[in-house]
């Protein structure tokens, strides 16, 4: 896509919140929060073969109400690996080891 082009970081939003930022490098190699995954398994790619052996998630549940957005965090209706705690505690961006900060309780 054209933000691996033109950008040296990367900040992802999900409903208007921020769900991780990382540099370019970083959010394309090794994506950590849940909706980066699966916003970058179908960004499109030029490459046809390339393209039919991606792996893709496909998001299940509610698409969530911008206007009146869930408690909690804001992607838990859709996510993969949401648990209970996602319903009602809204996870902070925080610091991740490799410099990444990402906003989920399960990573």
């Amino acid at each position: 896509s054209v933000v691996e082009h033109i950008a040296d970081r990367v900040a992802v939003m999900y409903l208007g919140t921020l769900v991780e930022v990382a540099s370019r490098d970083r959010i394309w190699r090794s994506p950590q929060h849940p909706y980066t995954k699966a916003l970058l398994e179908v960004a499109p790619v030029a490459n046809p073969k390339l393209a039919r052996t991606r792996r893709r998630t496909v998001l299940q549940g509610e698409l969530p109400s911008p206007i009146d957005p869930p408690a909690g965090c804001p992607f838990h209706s859709r996510c993969p690996i949401a648990q209970d705690r996602c319903k009602v505690d809204t996870p902070a961006l925080r610091p991740l080891a490799d410099g990444t900060l990402a906003a989920c309780h399960f990573i």
